[in-house]
């Protein structure tokens, strides 16, 4: 079978006949005494087979359809009265003329007419694979005399527990209609459903086909799958001919109608994910093996705790280092205090650091502006001075406000620098401490690993002493599954590494990354908002009626800004030199270098990268948890085809634009005629930008400004 398909439809007097229903469904001409017209459409190419059944206590007349139809449409009186439902379903391909038949009249005789419903059934065959059944049903009953029941349903007044009638506000006894029929709500059309379902594959069954159906969604069935979106009856007749066509001329066929296009947009993803979970089952099975080998390691003898707490017992604390371990203790509110506790403690005094330093450019920047002004004062260049916010008479006074206030905070500023060299201090003595006493935990649990530790001592790096405290909890079963897996990755990359140096590097590559990252795009921010601050600072600098102050904090955020990029850069270039350093340490013994092993003459070769390039290919090495899974070549010939690509989607779009740009202008003689597309696109940007603040306006929400968003990102 095709697919399972059944809908449901009410047939209301106000938009419908049932009798024009009744007349196209069964093929037949007949006569609508409520229209007084006879009702006929076009003859189908095959005739519908169609029948009618009835309840035993039914009147005679229910078998000619004619009347039947005319008998209901004038029992249903209300203009807004149901007439007819409609039940539409899909008949089995597999299943001969007769057996569709028969099947259609047991499913319609037991869930229909057994509850005293009238069933026109009519068969539609015009299709081969699409025989289909219109199931046309009364929505009133009979009586036992054979005539129409005078109501539907009936009202019933609502009692609560004690049997009392309930009031509403107004005093009212509530009710509500209760159906005589049974026939109406969806668990009805649920319980039609799965009939159906039964009754097909009952019949499948009875036939010898190995086919089944259910009248459950794919979701419902547990089936991890999409249905396809069913197509109108036009658009299967435009994709009909479409297949045709591509026949026809031996070429393939592409869907033309939405839906179509849909539905093969599905198959497509559909293909894809049967590939992926192929590839997820393999890594299942990778990791069953893994959680085996885990499995195992737990199942091996347990360390001597007594004996591996005596290193750290007996290790002689200083004074200092006790005071070290005291100071992150409050610091980072722990109780106990190990190599995490002492790095979370670093990082956050380099946070720290990073605070002082921007205060501390913003008070050079003071200092730069205050040196400034008093050297026009004394050149008696009033009129750059009022230009940077400064009223010659009553410089004096200011300068010396502002050189106080500056003053203030520059000790204010010394005397945290004072607390941050302090706190940089502990958290060294305590640093150094911890890590040889992770070094002597790690060769006693771990005499195997020799190399590790034996590079560690030379290279000295914070990265491998972290690992080493990791394995460590590792073997002695702090550590859950979840971070366990990443751990081993980490060892596994050290013990494959040709040298340790290669292993830090490639753990780096994430840290660094996002370092310069974050460089390159505050760089870049900076930039912009300082080209609109210099272009709205010469737009008011020689205008008398703006306020000085204005001037002066426009001219300090100028300037500001303008130190800040030159130190974006400086930095950018040293995490820039770490990267390159990195990289070099990494393909040390690429083909692309011959002979060349030394680290540090390959660093000319990424020099020459652009900013894009060397983040384009540090970012494809830092996802290789394998070395030398491929060479250097191989990603920087993906990195010239990507950029391949971007240019020519870039200039497919420039064309698109020059196009829609010619025939705007062809249509309208009022454009200007040298086809300016970037006047064009501004003018669109700025009627977008009217349309944009009109709908802040209204939300009522501030507009912020470039540099409003810029003291958001910086400060």
């Amino acid at each position: 079978m095709a697919l399972f398909y059944m809908a449901v439809r009410n047939v209301q007097k106000a938009k419908q006949s049932a009798i024009a229903k009744a007349s196209y469904v069964s093929g037949e001409k007949l006569y609508s005494e409520r229209d007084q017209e006879t009702k006929g459409y076009r003859t189908r190419e095959v005739k519908p087979d169609s029948f009618i059944l009835a309840p035993n206590h039914a009147p005679e007349w229910v078998y000619d359809r004619e009347k039947l139809w005319n008998e209901v449409e004038a029992i249903e009186k209300p203009v807004n009265s149901r007439l007819m439902r409609e039940v539409v379903v899909a008949l089995p391909i597999e299943l001969s003329n007769e057996q569709q038949r028969e099947l259609i009249s047991e499913y319609v005789q037991e869930n229909f007419v057994n509850d005293g419903m009238v069933a026109d059934v009519n068969i539609h065959r015009d299709r081969d694979q699409n025989p289909h059944a219109h199931i046309l049903l009364t929505i009133r009953h009979f009586e036992s005399n054979g005539e129409w029941a005078e109501s539907r349903s009936k009202k019933e007044y609502l009692k609560d527990e004690n049997g009392e009638f309930i009031y509403n506000e107004k005093g009212n006894k509530k009710s509500r209609n209760v159906d005589l029929t049974g026939w109406n709500g969806k668990h009805k059309i649920v319980e039609w459903r799965k009939a159906l379902a039964e009754k097909i594959n009952e019949f499948y069954k009875k036939n010898g086909i190995e086919q089944e159906v259910s009248h459950l969604s794919y979701e419902d069935q547990g089936v991890d799958k999409v249905a396809h979106e069913r197509l109108s009856r036009s658009a299967y007749a435009i994709e009909l001919k479409a297949k045709e066509s591509a026949m026809d001329n031996d070429v393939e066929y592409e869907p033309i109608s939405y839906y179509a296009q849909v539905n093969e947009m599905l198959d497509s993803l559909s293909g894809e994910k049967n590939q992926l979970d192929s590839e997820i089952d393999v890594l299942k099975a990778e990791l069953e093996k893994l959680e085996a080998e885990l499995e195992a390691e737990k199942s091996e003898p347990v360390v001597d705790i007594d004996a591996f707490k005596t290193i750290r017992e007996n290790v002689k604390v200083s004074k200092e280092v006790f005071e070290s371990y005291k100071f992150i203790r409050q610091r980072i509110k722990c109780g106990y205090v190990k190599l995490p506790e002492i790095n979370k403690a670093k990082e956050s005094i380099e946070y720290w650091k990073k605070s002082l330093n921007v205060r501390d450019r913003k008070l050079q920047n003071e200092k730069t502006i205050l040196e400034e002004s008093l050297k026009l004062y004394k050149d008696k260049d009033f009129e750059s001075l009022k230009k940077i916010g400064f009223d010659p008479s009553t410089f004096v006074t200011v300068y010396r406000e502002k050189a106080q206030a500056f003053l203030d905070k520059h000790e204010k500023l010394s005397e945290e620098v004072g607390k941050y060299r302090e706190a940089k201090q502990f958290t060294e003595q305590a640093y150094q401490f911890e890590k040889k006493i992770v070094q002597e935990e790690f060769e006693y649990l771990h005499p195997e690993l020799a190399r590790i530790y034996s590079d560690a001592k030379a290279f000295d790096d914070p990265t491998v002493y972290q690992l080493m405290y990791d394995m460590n909890q590792i073997e002695l079963g702090n550590i859950q599954d979840s971070t366990r897996f990443e751990i081993e990755q980490n060892k596994r990359q050290f013990l494959d590494a040709e040298s340790i140096d290669k292993a830090v590097s490639r753990l780096h590559l994430n840290e660094s990354l996002n370092e310069f990252n974050f460089y390159v795009e505050t760089e870049n921010k900076l930039t912009m908002a300082t080209y609109h601050l210099d272009r709205k600072y010469k737009r008011i600098a020689n205008d008398s009626s703006i306020d000085l102050n204005e001037k002066s904090n426009l001219y300090y955020r100028l300037r500001n800004n303008k130190n800040e990029i030159e130190f974006m850069g400086q930095e950018k270039l040293k995490v820039r030199n770490v990267l390159e350093t990195d990289l070099s340490r990494i393909f040390a013994h690429d083909p692309m270098f011959n002979s060349l092993d030394v680290a540090t003459e390959n660093k000319s070769h990424f020099e020459e990268y652009t900013d894009d390039k060397l983040r384009y290919v540090a970012e494809r090495v830092s996802l290789f948890v394998v070395n030398n899974q491929y060479s250097l070549s191989e990603i920087e010939q993906d990195y010239e085809a990507k950029n391949e690509l971007v240019s020519q989607n870039e200039l497919d779009e420039a064309e698109r634009k020059l196009r829609n740009q010619d025939e705007f202008e062809m249509q309208d003689d009022s454009i200007n005629s040298t086809g300016d597309i970037i006047d064009s696109l501004i003018s669109q940007a700025s009627k977008n930008q009217d349309s944009t603040d009109d709908n802040r306006n209204k939300r009522k929400r501030k507009k912020l400004t470039i540099e409003d968003k810029l003291d958001m990102d910086m400060y």
